[in-house]
């Protein structure tokens, strides 16, 4: 009897726990008018951070056309906090019963950080969407990231001035960060410093990839009235900051569109930093279009801003031991501005006795109808230059005498 009480007991402790683990699926739809479960469309949560609350690791969040804001009161600092190993699936009527039956492009899922006065980007939230510590299980999919106004105080790549749209970062210093991104639109967010769309500051080694992104109107500009001149305003689309060590970051089949950064990097920017690797860490940048993004290389007085104002730009300067690669293949530059130039700058200064292998690759790229001085593309530092296939057409090139 005992023992067929503990067998009894033993599978059902398992089951309980196993159904603890298993993965759910959880409805958000700001129409619904259910029980508010969450666990149909019928009864779907109206609220997204009412899903981000109860979603653990392996979950999903199916999210249906609306406008979602990440609060309804008028703090700043709140955001959507995606746990890690959540998937957030946008782009649902909210009927479907298959992923592949939504539609992104036509019922728009957007994460809005207009929280105040309509329509007044000041009294916006700092950053739309949160992410710490995330694995290669956490994906964001189908969804419009769009009025984040990062405007904080806080030193200059931190989540209060930089991300207006979206910041990672990793706490967690024994767990690679890991994230994908697709099919997602940043539209119209803002940064005092840099990332006005999105911020991937990792601590640790880490791997990203955007895919089938857009990235519209999103800035990295003066907007306090008295700015720090000592700061930049930089990657007015992303900044890229990682930290001791790295993965590859993959950017494809993505377009960049009237982004501003009143410094450098009008679309991109990375600034690696105290790398330690043995092996070449890359920027991937495959299949993308650049159009009518303008940089100023402007915004600080202890920077030269020759070359500085490109429309990708990688700096790496100082005593790091690390490898970094700059990839760009089969992208299109066109319309684009920028002081000192409007296409890549790939600067690398560091001790001749660490570099070891600092490739820059530019590969089937076509540059057209962009205005700046002196330089389509810039590279100093690189340990070897490769351009392949590159067509240069109808740019326009101010001298740097007039």
């Amino acid at each position: 009897m005992k023992t067929y009480i503990f067998i009894y007991g033993f599978f059902f402790l398992t089951g309980f726990y196993a159904n603890l683990s298993a993965q759910t699926r959880w409805y958000v739809d700001a129409d619904a008018d259910g029980a508010a479960t969450g666990l149909s469309w019928e009864d779907a949560f109206t609220d997204l951070q009412q899903a981000l609350s109860v979603s653990t690791h392996g979950d999903e969040i199916w999210l249906a056309e609306g406008i979602y804001k990440p609060t309804d009161t008028e703090d700043e600092t709140i955001s959507f906090e995606l746990p890690s190993g959540v998937k957030l699936y946008g782009g649902f009527a909210g009927t479907e019963t298959e992923l592949a039956q939504r539609d992104w492009e036509t019922h728009l899922s957007v994460l809005s950080g207009d929280i105040g006065i309509p329509d007044y980007m000041p009294d916006n939230s700092q950053t739309v969407v949160f992410v710490e510590n995330a694995d290669s299980a956490t994906l964001v999919d189908g969804v419009v990231i769009r009025d984040g106004y990062a405007d904080g105080i806080g030193y200059y790549y931190t989540r209060e001035q930089s991300g207006g749209g979206m910041y990672c970062i990793s706490t967690d210093s024994l767990t690679p960060f890991d994230i994908t991104i697709r099919h997602t639109r940043f539209e119209n967010n803002w940064a005092d410093q840099r990332g006005g769309a999105l911020v991937l500051a990792p601590a640790v080694p880490a791997t990203f990839t955007l895919e089938h992104c857009e990235f519209i109107g999103n800035r990295a500009d003066t907007i306090k009235q008295f700015p720090n001149l000592n700061t930049d305003r930089a990657g007015g689309a992303i900044f890229i900051r990682q930290l001791l060590c790295a993965e590859d970051f993959v950017i494809k089949n993505c377009t960049f569109t009237d982004n501003f950064a009143y410094g450098y990097g009008s679309a991109i920017m990375m600034d690696p930093w105290l790398f330690v690797s043995d092996s070449i860490s890359s920027l991937i940048i495959d299949s993308c279009l650049f159009e009518n993004n303008e940089s100023l290389g402007l915004g600080d007085v202890n920077l030269s801003t020759d070359y500085s104002s490109a429309t990708i730009y990688l700096e790496k300067q100082g005593q790091s031991i690390n490898n970094i690669g700059l990839y760009v293949r089969h992208c299109t530059f066109a319309n684009n501005k920028g002081h000192n130039g409007a296409g890549i700058n790939y600067y690398v200064d560091f001790p001749s006795n660490l570099q070891e292998e600092i490739p820059l690759f530019i590969e089937d790229n076509v540059f057209q109808n962009n205005e700046g001085r002196d330089v389509v593309f810039y590279s100093y530092g690189a340990s070897t230059d490769t351009f392949y296939r590159v067509t240069i057409r109808g740019n326009y090139f101010e001298s740097t005498e007039s």
